[in-house]
């Protein structure tokens, strides 16, 4: 299972993109990519998760991801208006 997790006192952002079972015996490293930005990978080369240390740039992803996440709800509230 995928997971996002965001410590709101840090703001810190962790986003799991495998289920921890599936990489669970792979040795793994974290690799900044960008300042305040990481990214871990397997030993094969395979992306396992994105961390950001960086709280600014956290909370705009998670204020994107509520953004996106909200889509839907607004566009049903445009089309009820207009009926």
């Amino acid at each position: 299972m995928n997971m996002i997790t965001f410590d709101d006192t840090n703001r810190l952002l962790y986003v799991s993109l495998k289920h921890q079972d599936s990489f669970a015996n792979s040795k793994t490293e974290s690799i900044e990519v960008d300042e305040g930005i990481f990214i871990e990978k397997t030993e094969n080369g395979e992306i396992v998760g994105i961390q950001i240390l960086d709280g600014p740039k956290s909370e705009y992803i998670v204020g994107a991801m509520k953004d996106f996440i909200d889509i839907p709800k607004k566009i049903n509230k445009k089309l009820d208006s207009s009926i």
